[in-house]
């Protein structure tokens, strides 16, 4: 790709600095950007706070942001990446977000790139074992090492290369929501005027809940052909194999606690799942097990807790919770139509990973 040579982040930023704690946070103003507004590299999502114009000019002057700044999360979170678009201004930030302004603006995104890659990762991960509470210090920010390319051209040819990815990733990510906005309609249309009644999960369902099992009974298997489901939610909730399944047949599972929690699975086959997975067996005719997995897919994280900051859908909860059952028929109706398209979904999400992949292969491959 052509000859590196490393300078330190520091020595290429005219300001290497952090936000500010803001005092108070109004419906409307200035806006705040936090960890958690960031959506990507270029896009805030709706998760914006506010603060008064009075309070952007004095109070938090310092933390003022321009177009093109460089925020990369210090605390929390780690390593997360955003650059600041012209449309976003005027805002300031927090003290968990670092700001990195480059004294040539067409580094910004070369730079803002090679902090998304595997080494920058690693060095996060190596500070995560040393404490409960990690954070980079603006000192360790600065002395991060850049491999500058001998050629701008170069640079530029990197970064549309990993521009067009993103653009790519994105769009793919909007169809997937399409997809899914269609599959919630479809599902609300068709039980919008049919006749139907409220039963509760407790008088259409067993209710049970997985097993703990850890990745050291996983790794013991000789044969391992049946799935165990755990919390996450990546690759289906699907955490490793076993030899043997606990689960036979029809069954919806969902995510007891965590960040995941209230997230509805389906399952038709041999399977285990852990003790953070709750799991229902319908035992009344009225009910066709997907249509269930259906309804509740749209019902049940309005039912789950988040008072003790671990969020938690519990046996007991679940148990309690109504939903709308409609005849047989159109409960066949609503569940042909959405798998369909769950089928669509599923092969458009196997695009988004097959995307998602080329770029981790090109972040870890074009700096050096």
């Amino acid at each position: 790709m052509g000859s590196y040579s490393y300078v330190k982040l520091g020595d290429i930023s005219e300001v290497i600095t952090k936000g500010t704690t803001a005092k108070k946070f109004l419906n409307d103003g200035v806006a705040f950007i936090k960890i958690e507004s960031i959506n990507s590299r270029t896009t805030l999502g709706n998760k914006l706070s506010y603060i008064s114009e009075e309070e952007h000019k004095t109070y938090l002057k310092r933390s003022i942001l321009k177009e093109g700044d460089i925020l990369f999360s210090i605390a929390g979170a780690l390593g997360i990446v955003h650059i600041v678009q012209k449309e976003e201004l005027p805002a300031n930030t927090n003290q968990a977000l670092s700001i990195i302004r480059l004294k040539q603006k067409e580094k910004i995104e070369y730079v803002s790139w090679f902090l998304e890659t595997p080494s920058i990762k690693k060095m996060i991960l190596e500070l995560k074992s040393i404490g409960a509470q990690p954070n980079l210090s603006l000192e360790q920010i600065s002395n991060i090492k850049i491999p500058m390319l001998s050629s701008n051209k170069l640079e530029h040819i990197v970064v549309e290369l990993l521009n067009t990815i993103e653009k790519r990733i994105e769009t793919q990510n909007k169809i997937i929501e399409e997809l899914q906005s269609l599959r919630k309609a479809i599902y609300y249309e068709q039980i919008k005027g049919a006749k139907k009644e409220e039963m509760m999960i407790s008088d259409i369902c067993d209710i049970g809940r997985g097993r703990v099992i850890s990745q050291q009974e996983i790794a013991k298997q000789n044969n391992p052909i049946y799935p165990v489901f755990s919390s996450q939610t990546l690759n289906n909730g699907i955490m490793g194999y076993l030899d043997n399944y606990d689960f036979d047949g029809e069954y919806i599972t969902w995510t007891t606690d965590g960040a995941n929690a209230g997230t509805i699975f389906y399952h038709n086959g041999k399977f285990n799942c852990t003790n953070v997975c709750g799991t229902l067996k319908t035992n009344s005719e009225k009910v066709i097990p997907y249509y269930l997995f259906l309804a509740l897919s749209h019902e049940a994280k309005r039912y789950v807790s988040t008072n003790l900051g671990n969020p938690k859908l519990m046996n007991g909860t679940m148990a309690k919770i109504k939903i709308k059952v409609p005849s047989i028929v159109v409960q066949k109706t609503v569940v042909n139509g959405s798998m369909i398209l769950d089928r669509l979904i599923d092969i458009e999400t196997k695009i988004l990973n097959a995307l998602s992949s080329q770029k981790s292969y090109f972040l870890a491959n074009l700096f050096i």
